[in-house]
């Protein structure tokens, strides 16, 4: 049997006469159109004329406009988007009086404002609008309104409100004349419509034969009752459960849910629906669009990931760009070489979130893709920019929206947009695409000329006003909407999803530009308490009518800090608990119905050799990652796996460290001892400060030349010369040494392990011995003093000792840390004594080091020879040193998954910085 969701019974008469019926919206159109195909046997026959009421308007007129007929011919019916055109038009001409911030949503509420008056006053609504007009809003409003009718008189452009007042005016003998115009009329469940449609209903009876017939199946429903849960993802879960269930005992019945005007939670229905619902019985094609019936979403068509990039393509006219934009494009499956080139375009991201602002010009960012050298060479992605920047420079300076909308997909397809792979879903959203490309093609003479810019933002308004499409399907069985899309409609069962106190009857919603007393004294819904209880009671009571089975309510209780009481309507029903078949809620995410089946726990502890073709990049930090966490060093140095970094205003942190070390290598390749710095005058001082601040400007303006303009250069060599002042104050207050070496780079090798180090500085002291020091700019260092850990987090400079021990002559007696930053300009570290500077203290004087400098340093090259004989072995286990403080800056914690396995939270006390 089909699925029934009208009775055709009464319509029998009417269907016989060939009469055209007029229903308020598609979904009871959809309904009986369904219905009168499931009741007859023939495999050919005439479609009835059924019609959803406003769509019947627009068709009468454009047929008599066709036919010459005035006033049909001197008169443009405005679509919707027009409609929404013109308004925010008038509004952005009025800017300068009245400043707003959305102009685009003003006018939205604005033209729905107007709607409503027209609706609702059918007499006279603009001078009882001027006689009620005592706030400013409703004063700007009736301003707007004359210039909107002035305009659209100059246009000869007319709205559908607008419409239905001149067919109010039309004489009998115009309407006899009209060649579309049915004999027979039936309206079909307009239960309470607005004294606007209820005058032309009047109207049409006197020049046809009508008829009105409210369909329900004036029965009550099997039974009534309700549920209590704690809180909403359990009620979604069993709702979605009881609608699967009811699905595979009774396929052929109409099932509803049903929530209230202000249920929030829409998308995560769907989702939960879909979750349960993707059955290779109930929807073989595994599209959600095909698993319920609904008068859509609340996501719309800027919502659509092929949209979305679309406009990210549209864009692409500016020079300057939002990095993270450029990078969704690099990932985009909808452009030319999506597949070819997505291992170069993966690689030109990585490279943008290390050395890119969050502002990149378009002319660096083509740059990278078209060198063929370069692992981020992605030529047809390249060319395609270039094409459309050369195509951009043949475009007007303005042009209609007909002109503009050849202009975009031409663009668009330069791209290859949006590809040949589309899903049901994506193929929906693209039909609906084109829909509304022609509908915004079709509105030059509202918009009349346009820059691109103006055009693209127009387009833009228009698809965020289309909801994504959700098409009806006869054969599914359940139904999604609200309590006013149900009205008309036949079900068996019905679920009455969120019916708390808060949400039934619906919160009041006034209409923002009509004086408040005039919406009371027109009963406009939505604008009092008192109407929206009787509404909801007539909604309420139409629904009861409609429903032959079960009919249950659901709220829950408790939403954060808030509690929830049942809504009035349902407060008198018997409750019940809820029953679950366990075997169709086994599978669910968010709330327990039956025990779940203890887990099985296996350990994999098998380790992937390191292999001599591997070719491991990272230097020291593969040591210190595997000390601090063997799987952050598998997955960093063998998988070669990084987090995406985010993108910064300005100059990284990266990027003024780099810069501040080739700095400080120029300054002490002329500054090489504490001799030659205390031989300096200040000015001699401050020329070698300036020359090597100029040094790292030059190399931050390679990298960054559009951002490094002559003030910001200025800014940025003051910063980084007052830096190096201070630096050179600190390191006065040293005792005797001589720098030896800058940027020394050094080679080791552990088994199949090579690495390539490189050595800030190492100074020769006052006893001949060596340190090696290391310059930090940022603010987070790990402390000296973890270096006498069992299993040290961070292993640089003991690597450093263990690497130079080898190729140096003289001992190794110190490790330190320079930190230059603008709050820490200082030492820290180990030493053997104290000949560095007072901060680093010999181990011997350190009361929290219970061990001596010979002892220590044995230690680190032990520690650093079996750190690199477990990477080389593949050890890779998730096992930070110092539990989720390790964790904190990792980024791999979605890969690791070390939530699963550790809940414990980090200690906001525990100190991580540098020694004082």
């Amino acid at each position: 049997m089909p699925v029934s969701r009208f009775d055709i019974a009464a319509l029998k008469p009417v269907l016989a006469n060939a009469a055209t019926i007029l229903v308020p919206n598609h979904r009871i159109r959809d309904a009986i159109l369904s219905a009168i195909t499931d009741a007859t046997d023939e495999n050919v026959f005439r479609t009835p004329q059924v019609y959803a009421i406003d769509i019947w308007i627009r068709e009468l007129w454009d047929l008599a406009a066709h036919g010459g007929q005035a006033p049909f011919c001197d008169w443009q019916l405005l679509s919707s988007a027009q409609e929404q055109f013109v308004w925010t038009a008038i509004i952005e001409a009025s800017l300068a009086e009245f400043p707003l911030l959305n102009p685009e949503e003003t006018a939205r509420a604005v033209n729905q404002s107007y709607r409503d008056l027209k609706q609702w006053i059918p007499v006279n609504p603009l001078a009882r609008l001027q006689q009620m007009a005592n706030t400013a809003d409703a004063l700007a409003f009736h301003q707007w309104i004359q210039s909107y009718q002035r305009h659209c008189e100059r246009l000869q452009l007319l709205s559908l409100v607008d419409a239905i007042e001149k067919l109010l005016a039309l004489p009998t003998s115009d309407w006899a004349r009209l060649p579309a115009l049915p004999h027979n009329i039936c309206f079909v469940n307009f239960f309470e419509p607005p004294p606007l449609y209820a005058k032309l209903f009047a109207k049409l009876a006197d020049v046809a034969h009508t008829s009105t017939l409210a369909i329900l199946n004036e029965s009550t429903p099997r039974q009534k009752y309700r549920h209590t849960f704690t809180d909403q993802t359990a009620e979604l879960v069993a709702c979605a459960t009881w609608a699967k269930q009811l699905q595979e005992a009774a396929p052929n019945s109409h099932i509803g849910i049903i929530y209230s005007a202000d249920f929030l939670a829409q998308s995560t229905l769907r989702h939960q629906l879909e979750t349960v619902l993707s059955d290779a019985r109930l929807a073989p094609s595994h599209t959600p669009n095909k698993l319920y019936n609904s008068s859509g979403s609340r996501q719309r068509l800027t919502d659509a990931a092929s949209v979305h990039d679309a406009f990210l393509l549209l864009n692409l006219n500016n020079e300057l760009q939002q990095s993270n934009d450029l990078c969704r494009l690099l990932q985009s499956p909808y452009l030319v070489g999506a597949d070819t080139e997505q291992e170069a375009r993966l690689r030109m991201e990585q490279q943008m979130r290390r050395y890119f602002t969050a502002v990149t010009a378009l002319t660096d960012f083509s740059w990278h893709l078209q060198q063929t050298e370069r692992p981020t060479c992605a030529p047809l992605l390249a060319s395609a920019l270039l094409n459309v920047r050369t195509f951009a420079r043949q475009f007007p300076g303005s042009a209609t929206s007909r002109e503009w909308a050849l202009h975009i997909s031409a663009w668009l397809s330069e791209f290859g947009w949006p590809g040949t792979q589309l899903n049901p879903a994506e193929a929906d959203a693209f039909g609906l695409w084109q829909d509304t490309l022609r509908s915004f093609a079709n509105s030059s003479v509202v918009l009349g000329k346009l820059s691109f810019a103006a055009a693209v933002s127009r387009l833009k308004t228009l698809c965020n006003q289309q909801p994504l499409p959700h098409p009806f399907r006869h054969e599914n069985p359940l139904s999604i909407y609200s309590v006013a899309e149900a009205s008309g409609l036949r079900f068996e069962h019905v679920w009455l999803l969120g019916f708390s106190a808060q949400s039934w009857p619906p919160s009041i919603h006034p209409a923002p530009f009509i004086p408040y007393a005039l919406q009371q004294e027109a009963r406009i819904p939505g604008c009092h308490s008192d109407i929206q209880l009787q509404q909801a009671q007539q909604q309420m009571q139409i629904l009861d009518a409609s429903v032959t089975g079960d009919l249950i309510a659901s709220y829950h209780r408790l939403d954060g800090e808030l509690e929830f009481s049942p809504s009035s309507f349902i407060a008198n029903w018997p409750e019940r608990a809820v029953t679950i078949n366990p075997a169709a809620a086994a599978s669910l995410p968010g709330i327990n119905f039956q025990t779940p089946a203890p887990m099985e726990t296996i350990a994999d502890l098998a380790a992937f050799a390191l292999q001599a073709e591997e070719n491991v990049r990272g230097g020291q930090s593969i040591i210190s990652n595997q000390s601090s966490c063997p799987f952050r060093a598998f997955a960093r140095h063998r998988l070669d796996v990084e987090p995406l970094e985010p993108f910064t205003t300005g100059l990284s942190m990266r990027d003024r460290g780099s810069a501040l070390h080739a700095a400080l290598e120029i300054l002490f390749t002329d500054i090489d001892s504490l001799s030659t710095l205390n031989g300096l005058d200040t000015a001699a001082r401050s020329a070698l400060i300036a020359k090597a601040a100029v040094h790292a400007i030059d190399f931050l303006s390679q990298r960054h030349r559009q951002l490094m303009t002559p003030r910001f250069r200025q800014i940025e060599q003051q910063r980084i010369e007052t830096l190096l002042t201070r630096f050179l104050e600190l390191e006065n207050t040293r005792d005797e040494f001589t720098v030896i070496a800058r940027e020394e780079s050094l080679h080791w090798q552990f088994d199949k392990l090579q690495l390539r180090l490189k050595i800030d500085r190492i100074d020769k002291l006052n006893d001949n011995s060596l340190a090696l020091i290391d310059y930090k700019t940022g603010k987070h260092v790990a402390s000296s003093q973890s270096w006498t850990q069992e299993r040290p987090e961070d292993m640089q400079l003991p690597l450093y000792y263990t690497v130079a021990t080898d190729s140096q002559d003289e001992a190794i007696t110190a490790l330190a840390i320079a930190h230059v930053n603008a709050e820490k300009i200082a030492y820290s570290g180990l030493a053997a004594s104290g000949n560095v500077q007072q901060a680093v203290k010999a181990v011997s004087e350190d009361r929290r080091i219970n061990t001596d400098w010979p002892t220590l340093t044995a230690n680190w090259q032990e520690q650093v020879r079996l750190r690199a004989q477990e990477f080389v072995s593949g050890e890779a286990q998730v096992a930070p040193v110092n539990g989720r403080h390790t964790c904190q800056y990792c980024g791999l914690e979605s890969l690791c998954r070390i939530q699963e396995l550790d809940s414990s939270e980090l200690d906001e006390d525990s100190e991580t910085e540098a020694d004082a």
